[in-house]
């Protein structure tokens, strides 16, 4: 059974050079504050990198480091305190039918 087709498709992912183009093409405040949260959140993913390397092999206090490193990036995130039915995606979903 192919599962894949009962989540969401999947979406480009962005390079920096791409998203660079993205605010030339539509250098607008709403885009530039819409590239400053996915600069944020792309700090989360790098920590997250880091944590899964450190498990890869690094010792346990890299480990450690960098899971508290991730978890203090992580406590004020507001997609883990929001209502999950109020999903960014799903309301781009529901946008496009």
């Amino acid at each position: 059974m192919d599962w894949i087709k009962f989540g969401p498709r999947p979406q480009h992912k962005y390079a920096a050079g791409e998203l660079r183009e993205l605010y030339q093409a539509c250098p607008t405040p709403q885009m530039r504050q819409a590239l400053w949260e996915i600069k944020r959140l792309q700090t989360i993913v790098k920590k997250a990198n880091q944590l899964g390397r450190a498990l890869s092999g690094m010792g346990y206090q890299e480990a450690d480091l960098a899971l508290l490193g991730l978890m203090q990036m992580l406590k004020d995130e507001p997609c883990i305190h929001e209502d999950p039915t109020r999903s960014i995606v799903e309301a781009m979903e529901r946008d496009k039918e």
